[in-house]
């Protein structure tokens, strides 16, 4: 569904963007894809998942070192030719751009998924994470249509074990814009350095198993030392079984 209301948030934009005189603003087409597909999941949300997202900004000091590992990402990144664009606007845009990815697509695999498989279906910290991972890497899948076969199994890999990662540290540490923001870093270096996003370029399959090898490993390692606290679970009117230490055997 996440690829049906992207698809059809860009018609829109594409369409917004032929009848009105924005030809000066063409660069942030896809910013406008990502706004209309987070309103309409949004929407949904509001109206039938309900969601208990935290979007409190406020972290522990120490909950920031959450954010170290994806310098595995960048620095593996910038061995693949990049070439960079310090323009004052295409910093800006690069920014915009990977807030805007960041916050759509955390806000879904992390936000919504994660709480519909922990609190609503009562699956295991580590299923969650796993399932929230896998949906977040198989849509990356449908960059094949339009690049390299090889580069989209790179990402999808790279994809999938960065979500786990990312569902692990949204259940430790209940705070959405944390991983909003180190996924936005990793997608605004990525646009900084290859000026695209899509995986005809800035991939390999190299860097793809290592960052699933990695991320996989730490993922694991951060649920096995730390709990996922029973207040994630709780919401009015709901039941739930206690899960204050994290399963490893399934729900």
């Amino acid at each position: 569904m996440a690829i049906i209301s992207l698809t059809i948030a860009w018609i829109i934009s594409n369409i917004a963007f032929h009848l009105l005189p924005l030809d000066s603003l063409a660069a942030y087409q896809p910013v406008l894809t990502e706004i209309l597909a987070l309103l309409f999941w949004w929407g949904l949300d509001k109206t039938y998942f309900k969601s208990q997202v935290s979007w409190a900004f406020g972290t522990a000091t120490k909950n920031w070192l959450y954010l170290l590992p994806i310098i595995v990402v960048l620095i593996g990144d910038a061995t693949l030719n990049p070439s960079f664009n310090f323009g004052f606007s295409n910093i800006i845009l690069s920014i915009i751009l990977g807030l805007g990815v960041g916050i759509f697509e955390e806000y879904v695999f992390r936000g919504i998924l994660v709480n519909q498989f922990y609190n609503r279906l009562n699956i295991s910290a580590l299923m969650t994470a796993v399932l929230s991972g896998l949906a977040f890497g198989f849509t990356h899948l449908v960059n094949a249509l339009n690049g390299n076969f090889g580069n989209t199994v790179a990402q999808t890999l790279a994809a999938i074990s960065l979500g786990f990662f990312f569902a692990v540290v949204y259940l430790l540490i209940h705070n959405l814009w944390l991983v909003i923001i180190a996924h936005a870093i990793i997608d605004a270096f990525d646009h900084l350095a290859f000026g695209t996003l899509s995986n005809n370029a800035g991939t390999s399959l190299t860097t793809g198993i290592i960052y699933f090898v990695v991320f996989a490993a730490i993922g694991f390692w951060l649920l096995r030392r730390n709990q996922v606290s029973s207040q994630f679970v709780h919401q009015p009117g709901m039941t739930v079984k206690s899960k204050s230490h994290v399963n490893f055997s399934g729900s």
